[in-house]
């Protein structure tokens, strides 16, 4: 019987070091060159009518929101809350998108040329989310709030509603190169969504090129960045004009602004297109190997010209 025990205890580190080994196929595989990760996002509901957009139309507030059931106590109305709506020809079942005209208050340029070219593209609204008429009084029409992106609020836009196309995704797309310009019709991505400055996966933002330029809800567009010291933002041009530090004075090269020209323009990922005005779109970014950031050049992909 201790014969027996003496061997199974010899056994079991036996066994426990074979678990411990990795298999052939698993040894197999080739090692990650590099820890970036390519992650893709489908649109949502959400996200397509949630938006926001850049238009060159100038949004009438004629027809808005006047109050709510609880007013004067509530000031912001959501999901399935009745309000009141202040205008001309409501009819009783007709249903409302809600928006509003939104400004950054920050005058700061994150890219040269960027509040003229924000001015040249348009004005920015958010997407509040889509109403419904219920009842007709003299004077104001009552409407229940039937989807809600954010709480909206006394003064806000109505405009008849308008379905969106619900663009086809693509997650099974060849690999993405990295230093593969498309060299095919190019903008800059103009703002971000709520003025965001940094941008990753699943984020919205506006760029400079709609339905004139050929751009279609659906399209895939590619975000590229240059070095040029022109084009860079502002954080990126304090590192390049700052001096060396003392001890790599000596043995350190130091690169003329012309050399950074001769970089070649980076692949930093991908927007899908959700949907377009004359002059401007609204993307969401699907992939992205690093931030993606307002100026960037946005490229459309060969087969889409």
């Amino acid at each position: 019987m201790k014969k027996v025990l003496a061997m199974l205890l010899l056994a079991v580190p036996i066994f426990a070091l074979g678990q411990d080994q990795p298999s052939v196929a698993e040894q197999a595989k080739p090692a990650a060159s590099t820890n970036l990760k390519e992650r893709e996002q489908a649109p949502t509901y959400s996200d397509i009518y949630c938006a926001g957009f850049v238009t060159k139309e100038n949004i009438p507030t004629a027809n808005h929101i006047l109050a709510g059931l609880s007013s004067p106590h509530g000031v912001r109305f959501s999901a399935r809350d009745t309000i009141y709506l202040e205008g001309t020809g409501f009819v009783v079942g007709n249903r409302y998108s809600v928006v509003r005209k939104i400004e950054d208050r920050n005058l700061e340029e994150l890219f040269p040329g960027q509040r003229a070219l924000l001015k040249r593209s348009g004005n920015e609204y958010s997407d509040l989310g889509r109403v419904m008429v219920t009842y007709i009084d003299k004077n104001v029409a009552v409407a229940t709030v039937e989807f809600s992106c954010q709480p909206m609020a006394p003064g806000d836009a109505l405009v008849p509603f308008q379905e969106k196309e619900m663009v086809k995704y693509s997650p099974q797309r060849d690999h993405f190169e990295r230093f593969a310009p498309y060299g095919a019709k190019a903008g800059r991505i103009i703002d971000g969504k709520e003025f965001d400055q940094f941008l990753g996966t699943g984020q919205k933002l506006y760029v400079n090129m709609g339905a004139n330029q050929g751009i279609h809800p659906g399209d895939y567009l590619r975000v590229t960045r240059n070095y040029d010291p022109k084009d860079l933002p502002p954080v990126d041009r304090f590192s390049l004009d700052s001096p060396y530090e003392q001890d790599e004075a000596k043995d350190a090269v130091k690169l003329k602004k012309t050399d950074y020209k001769k970089l070649p323009f980076r692949g930093i990922g991908e927007i899908l297109v959700l949907s377009v005005t004359p002059e401007t779109a609204t993307g969401m970014i699907t992939m992205a190997l690093e931030d993606v950031q307002v100026g960037d050049v946005v490229e459309v992909q060969g087969n889409q010209q």
